[in-house]
């Protein structure tokens, strides 16, 4: 297995790329990051919410799990005078965690609109989602990205901000772009209702069909990345978020999530189970990706994240397995199965 000489990334990841160092290419566009003017970019941000804030009303809607990440973002949001509705795509059996996170963002002082998904539909879903790519909650994905586009249509909400560009800041296949969604690494182009069947109509599914990038253009609705235009990085939204209330996972928890890190998927067990996944599909987990970004944004040596993703990759909860094939209506030895057919 071939790895990144900067950060520990192995050559199974999809769409990894290495230049002539032997730097993978998410490597690569942070180094390009840390020289970025980011005083001009925040200057480029203030015009952008300046536009915005000709609406009346509210001007801004935040996608929010309740994490460190969407703290920040809301936070931020404030901060330029914009009025953020927050939405909240609800996990089929969020944590307790997580409603405390929901319920800090609303202490704070922001309008939350809660997304509740129709859970007859999503035990048939998941199940699919498993033996037809190895990805256990895929399809919840689908709505964490189109409900949010679907309310600013609905609302007339000029503006949309997400955190993380997933293909620049990760190396991720698929499209770049905010307002280009639908044909990210996640969604990679499909429409949801290839999911439609007997029991499962093309209408259950809206809630899941992301709009096109002409919908928004039509719509007015400009969609960006915070990552684009301030320092967005993990350890350092986390600081932040914790400083505003952010509950935070107990460090003896931690070896059962396949990573490291007390901050962060802290509302949902289900994409604990897809990095396991991810694990046996390309041999590299949860743990290698914290790793990654710590090794980027200068946190811990190459040499110190080898050692944590060696003790860290590819452990899960035995609970959260077994409390996600009670969901989804197979037994273990089912999930198992289905688990080994992707084994790389």
């Amino acid at each position: 297995m071939k790895r990144c000489t900067n950060c520990i990334m192995p050559d199974t990841k999809p769409a990894i790329t290495f230049d002539e160092r032997g730097v993978c290419n998410a490597c690569q566009n942070i180094e390009k990051m840390n020289n970025l003017d980011w005083a001009a970019k925040w200057e480029e941000l203030k015009k952008i919410a300046e536009t915005a804030k000709q609406k009346k009303g509210y001007n801004c809607l935040v996608p929010v799990s309740g994490g460190k990440d969407s703290t920040v973002i809301c936070l931020t949001a404030k901060k330029l005078g914009l009025k953020p509705l927050c939405v909240f795509v609800e996990p089929p059996y969020i944590t307790e965690m997580g409603q405390r996170n929901i319920d800090n963002l609303a202490d704070l002082g922001f309008d939350i609109f809660v997304f509740k998904p129709n859970r007859t539909i999503l035990p048939e879903l998941f199940k699919r989602c498993m033996i037809e790519d190895g990805s256990p909650g895929r399809a919840f994905e689908f709505m964490l990205y189109a409900v949010p586009m679907q309310v600013a249509i609905n609302y007339e909400i000029p503006l949309v901000i997400w955190g993380e560009d997933p293909q620049h800041d990760y190396g991720n296949p698929g499209a770049s772009g905010a307002d280009d969604q639908a044909n990210h690494d996640a969604l990679r182009g499909q429409r949801a209702d290839h999911w439609a069947s007997e029991n499962i109509s093309e209408e259950d599914l809206i809630a899941y069909q992301h709009p096109s990038k002409a919908a928004l253009d039509q719509a007015g609705v400009k969609v960006i990345y915070l990552s684009s235009y301030i320092p967005f990085e993990a350890q350092r939204n986390a600081k932040i978020a914790i400083d505003h209330g952010l509950t935070i996972r107990p460090d003896s928890e931690l070896e059962g999530t396949g990573g490291y890190w007390n901050f962060e998927q802290l509302d949902d067990e289900i994409p604990i189970i897809s990095h396991l996944l991810k694990f046996i599909k390309y041999g590299y987990g949860r743990a290698t990706d914290q790793v990654c970004r710590d090794i980027r944004w200068g946190y811990i040596t190459r040499e110190e994240g080898l050692a944590l993703a060696k003790k860290y990759d590819g452990k899960c909860n035995p609970d959260y397995i077994k409390r996600y094939c009670e969901f989804v209506g197979i037994s273990e030895d089912e999930f198992w199965k289905l688990a080994k057919k992707w084994q790389g």
